[in-house]
């Protein structure tokens, strides 16, 4: 299988580890441009990357900006596709300019049953293709409301774990913490990606602000 399992990154080199890793992703209140996320080295604390959310059309769709956290360089952007289920749900990711399907990474397709709570299923197809018969190259599964999800790859190998911390303060206001595990050898930023976008499939935001104003992101 070519990226993220051929030992590079397609984002950054900065995403790329020949040892496992571990990173803290919290959904935080406020972003400059609204709220976001911050992602954090785990051990020496420093951060990684910040995501800011942004909404566009008047299907108040969801657009996620990541960003190296030092420079403030683009490495990804991803939005999510139109749908009047969640069962079926698309989020496309892109390198960090682009919007063309040569710049497309990959999909993630929710595939968890409507008024399932008990468990998680995406399905995430390289390079967009997720028609057909096609199995997935990559699926989350596990639970989220459980807290404990596994990204595997076709063959069955886990790649990283995904884990959440549940507070009812979080709950209340919107404020959610990750804790991710990544293999060696796999593609962080893909990894980071994929936990943003289970949250953004499984929350709401709680912002206001979002009510009333609506905006398309800026790439960088």
């Amino acid at each position: 299988m070519p990226w993220p399992l051929d030992k590079s990154a397609a984002v950054d080199a900065r995403f790329y580890a020949r040892h496992p890793t571990t990173f803290t992703v919290t959904r935080s209140y406020y972003t400059a441009r609204g709220r976001g996320f911050d992602v954090t080295a785990a051990g020496a604390g420093s951060a990684a990357m910040q995501v800011e959310i942004a909404h566009y059309g008047y299907q108040r769709l969801r657009s996620l900006i990541f960003l190296e956290a030092t420079s403030r360089r683009a490495v990804l952007a991803v939005e999510e596709s139109p749908s009047v289920l969640r069962m079926g749900r698309r989020w496309e990711a892109f390198r960090a300019r682009g919007t063309g399907q040569a710049d497309l990474l990959f999909v993630a397709v929710n595939k968890t049953p409507f008024l399932t709570l008990s468990t998680t299923t995406v399905h995430v197809f390289l390079d967009g293709s997720s028609s057909g018969e096609r199995a997935p190259d990559f699926v989350v599964h596990g639970s989220y409301h459980r807290d404990a999800m596994t990204v595997s790859s076709s063959g069955g190998a886990a790649v990283a774990q995904i884990g959440k911390k549940s507070t009812l303060w979080g709950a209340l206001v919107g404020e959610h913490t990750y804790t991710v595990r990544v293999n060696p050898g796999i593609d962080q930023a893909f990894v980071l990606a994929l936990t943003v976008i289970l949250d953004q499939m499984h929350n709401v935001d709680h912002d206001p602000y979002y009510y009333h104003h609506s905006y398309r992101s800026t790439r960088y």
